[in-house]
Order: C-alpha cells, then sequence, then structure tokens
C-alpha cells in the first residue's frame, strides 16, 4: 500500500495560526524537520492500516470512505512524481473493488454520492462501471436535484439537446438539493473505537505540540490541558478528513443551460426555487441566486434581477455576519475545544451548523469581547 500524506484540519491549523502569528521567523518556535518526518511517516503508516481496516468492513459506507481515502492517496502521490504505470495498475485494482460495491442492492444514498464523486475523477473514470451506479443513484433519489448534475454535464458534453430538456425536466419535479457534507454518526463511532484500540502514533502528537507558534495563542490557563485538548482534536481531525473525501457536485452546467436556454424558463425557475428554499448548502443555496438573477439579466429583467440581487445580497450578509463572530476569536483555543469539535461533526443543514458554530462562539467570549456581534442578529 502506498504512502499517503493526509490533508486534514492539522494543516488547515498550521497556515492560519502561522498567518496570525509574529513568531514564524523564529526557528525556535518550528518543530525540527527531523521529527516531522518521522511523524508524518508514521502517521501515514497508522492511516493507511485506518483504510485497509475499513476496507475489510461488512457496511459499504465505510469500505468506500476507505476506499476513497486510499484513491485520493494515490492520485496524490502520482501528482508527486510517482511513476505513472504504477499509479495506474493500483487505480485499476481499487477500481475493481469500487465496481463490485456498486453492484450491491443495499447502498445508501450517501455511499452512492461519494462513489460518484470518485468515479467521475479523470484519473479512475475509464475504471468505473458509470452506467450502473448514475442507473442506480437515479432510481433511487429522483427527489434530490443533485442527482441529475453528472448526467446534465454528460448530455451536455454529447451535445445532445432533447436530452439536456429532459433532465432539466426532471430536475424541476425534485423536492430538494441534498448532499452529504458530513460523515454519518455512525461513522463518527467506528472512527472513536478504531482510535481507542489503535492509537495516533506519540511521534505525531509529540509534533503537533512542538509547534510552539501553532500553539502560542493557547490561553495560559489552558497550557495544563493541552494532552486532553489534543486527544480530543485529533479523531475530529481525522474525521474531518473523511467529510472532504465527499466534494460538492459541479452546478456550472446548470447555470449556463438556463441562462442560455429560453425555452426551459418554467422549469428552470422551479430548479431555482428548490436550490434556494429546499437546499442542506450554501453554495447550492447561492448558486440558486446566481442562476436566476442570470436567467432574469440575460431577459432583459430588470426590476426582477434586482429583487432577487437583494435577497441575495441578504443572503450573502447572513453567511458573512455568522461567519465573521465564529472567527473574530482565537482561532488554535476553539479548535482544541471539544464543543467546538462536537458541533462541527453535526450531521446538518450548513446553515445551521453556521448559526450554532456562531452562537456557541459569542455565549462563549461575549462577556470577555464586549464588541463581539450577537448572531441573532446576523
Amino acid at each position: 500500500m502506498q504512502k499517503y500524506l493526509l490533508l486534514i484540519l492539522i494543516l488547515i491549523c498550521h497556515n492560519l495560526c502561522w498567518a496570525e502569528t509574529d513568531n514564524s521567523s523564529d526557528d525556535s518556535s518550528r518543530m525540527s524537520t527531523e521529527l516531522l518526518t518521522t511523524a508524518e511517516a508514521d502517521f501515514n503508516r497508522w492511516f493507511n492500516q485506518l483504510n485497509e481496516h475499513l476496507l475489510d468492513a461488512n457496511d459499504n459506507y465505510q469500505k468506500v470512505m476507505g476506499l476513497t481515502a486510499i484513491i485520493n492517496g494515490t492520485i496524490s502521490e502520482n501528482n508527486q512524481g510517482i511513476d505513472a504505470t504504477d499509479t495506474n495498475k493500483l487505480l485499476s485494482n481499487l477500481s475493481l473493488l469500487m465496481n463490485k460495491i456498486i453492484q450491491q442492492d443495499d447502498l445508501s444514498d450517501s455511499t452512492m454520492e461519494l462513489l460518484v464523486s470518485w468515479c467521475f475523477k479523470p484519473q479512475i473514470k475509464s475504471f468505473c462501471d458509470l452506467n450502473s451506479l448514475l442507473d442506480k443513484q437515479l432510481k433511487q433519489s429522483p427527489n434530490n436535484l443533485n442527482v441529475y448534475l453528472v448526467p446534465l454535464n454528460i448530455a451536455l458534453e454529447q451535445q445532445d439537446q432533447p436530452l439536456v430538456n429532459q433532465i432539466i425536466a426532471l430536475m424541476a419535479l425534485a423536492k430538494n438539493s441534498y448532499h452529504s457534507h458530513f460523515i454519518s454518526p455512525e461513522f463518527n463511532h467506528i472512527i472513536d473505537q478504531y482510535i481507542a484500540q489503535n492509537p495516533i502514533p506519540e511521534t505525531y502528537v509529540a509534533a503537533f505540540k512542538d509547534d510552539k507558534a501553532l500553539l502560542s495563542g493557547l490561553p495560559h490557563k489552558l497550557h495544563d490541558q493541552i494532552d486532553s485538548l489534543i486527544a480530543a482534536y485529533f479523531p475530529t481531525a481525522i474525521k474531518m478528513s473523511y467529510v472532504y473525501l465527499n466534494t460538492t457536485p459541479e452546478f456550472k452546467p446548470l447555470y449556463e443551460v438556463c441562462q442560455s436556454t429560453k425555452d426551459l424558463l418554467p422549469q428552470c425557475l422551479q430548479i431555482t426555487q428548490t436550490l434556494i428554499n429546499h437546499s442542506n448548502t450554501l453554495i447550492a443555496r447561492g448558486i440558486g441566486y446566481a442562476t436566476l438573477m442570470a436567467m432574469h439579466e440575460s431577459r432583459g429583467k430588470t426590476e426582477l434581477l434586482n429583487k432577487v440581487a437583494e435577497k441575495h445580497e441578504s443572503f450573502k450578509a447572513k453567511i458573512q455576519c455568522l461567519s465573521k463572530t465564529t472567527q473574530s476569536v482565537n482561532f488554535i483555543e476553539n479548535l482544541l475545544d471539544p464543543a467546538f469539535q462536537k458541533i462541527n461533526l453535526q450531521a446538518i443543514d450548513e446553515l445551521e451548523l453556521k448559526q450554532q458554530l456562531a452562537d456557541y462562539i459569542y455565549a462563549k467570549y461575549k462577556d470577555k469581547y464586549a464588541d463581539m456581534k450577537d448572531p441573532e442578529g446576523c
């Protein structure tokens, strides 16, 4: 099994925290290169073992999580100069496992989302049973607007306008736009169980603790709790790495079709209302507003365009306000806060998630920072 450098929240945290501190030029504040190299090698080995463990699970959702994590690492290594022939052979073998899973009859919606997200990657597209996967997803989730996005893109690539029209008509009948931008509560528990039986390498934990610049923003009162805080943080970071495997669907083809095809106006109007009012992700709602504005603009409907633009600006202002509240205080203190982590891992609507994070941060710091904005006013 090839090694794979995990891009998890630790790296995000490093980037943000280094940007916020003035200690980055102090060599004493950096973890040593030797320690970091050893730590990454130990963690890669541990993480590969976790993914191999998931491949042996009876649950297809767990299998696909492990499989896509391995594929992600294989593709990443190829981008770093690993021999392309070896990579293609490994991807072919991994795709055989994926195709076996595609043939199963008990796949959850989230499992199929993940399969579609990865089967259409350029590096493995030729290996996957794409037709079976799409056919199964369309039959199982006809009310989810998102399942039509890939077929729509295929129809556009084939320049099949009748098929485009048919897909748009089906999208107009959909009841919601749903994307699994989280891991299931059951998978959350599986990761906790694995870590309890197979502790994260001490070298990796030590490397994290050794980064003085990273932890410099942690309040002194929490220094005595650093071991327990890190112990709680690492499982969250690992879980979030799996969240990021399920990439956001591509909405651009839908936007372009609705902007340019006047004959599809009634269907596209219905689609935008579904995106705006019945989506569980922020990007889908934003696309709904953007598509509706583009339709009005292309048809010269200035008054309608202005009305939608006002609603769009109000939506963006709310998101920015909630984000500002969440990010207005010490990043590392919140990142290591178990309550903050617990909120982030909830399987809920993205807007509700942002609201809960902002509410929590406000309640936590309002007495310390008088100028904090109450998110209820966002």
